[in-house]
């Protein structure tokens, strides 16, 4: 009977810590879930980046004709000879965007140290256990009083 004592609150607390151990350790699962969330993030503004970069590159291939250059010179405000230029009273408004989204850092969980762990598991062990020794008391006592030695209830019977 001791053995039962000693083994079930180290079984229970094994258990536990293993179950804490792989979720929140420094290698458990939801470490690992942040950092392929991270990595995906990586990954996608990569993929942004080579897109931008292609654009850059066939922008600047186009440009090499002469019409090319005399539209972006047109767009920035240069004439060429005998063409008419339009002066307005009001002045283009550009609609800027004010609002720039910040761009959230991606904080990466890093796990919890193994003590923490350690005693979390104790914690939740010693209260299991509480829980445990206060159900036996107050839970069987009252069958096993009231119980005769062949099992028969003697008070519910009118002698």
């Amino acid at each position: 009977m001791t053995t039962k004592k000693l083994l079930l609150p180290i079984l229970i607390f094994l258990v536990l810590f293993c179950l804490l151990f792989s979720f929140f350790g420094r290698s458990g699962y939801l470490v690992n879930r942040s950092l392929e969330n991270y990595l995906d993030g990586l990954l996608q503004e990569e993929e942004e980046k080579k897109l931008s970069l292609a654009s850059l590159e066939e922008r600047k291939n186009s440009l090499s004709s002469l019409s090319a250059l005399n539209d972006i010179a047109l767009s920035l405000g240069y004439n060429n000879d005998g063409d008419v230029v339009y002066y307005f009273e009001t002045p283009d408004e550009i609609e800027r965007n004010s609002s720039v989204p910040e761009e959230d850092e991606d904080v990466l969980f890093e796990g919890l140290e193994t003590w923490i762990l350690a005693l979390i598991s104790l914690a939740a062990t010693s209260l299991i256990m509480l829980c445990l020794a206060f159900a036996r008391r107050h839970g069987g006592s009252d069958d096993a009083e009231k119980t005769g030695k062949y099992g028969g209830h003697y008070d519910e019977f009118d002698w």
